[in-house]
């Protein structure tokens, strides 16, 4: 098995909630920071965040801390 295959089978990336958080964190990311605005990688970064804590401000600043 690939992990790429095994991660985009995961509920969390098919959970309409989730997602509409995680869009809504990497455009805020994304229009607050420039350098790099986005990269590779952040949308799974942001799904399993919000699959973890399940607040979308609190997963923001979860989020930020990486970068």
């Amino acid at each position: 098995v690939h992990a790429d295959d095994f991660i985009k089978d995961l509920d969390l990336f098919h959970n309409p909630d989730i997602k509409e958080m995680q869009c809504k964190i990497l455009y805020v990311y994304g229009k607050n920071n420039t350098d790099p605005s986005y990269c590779q990688g952040m949308n799974y970064l942001a799904a399993f965040i919000l699959n973890l804590v399940k607040d979308e401000e609190e997963a923001f600043y979860i989020f930020i801390s990486f970068y």
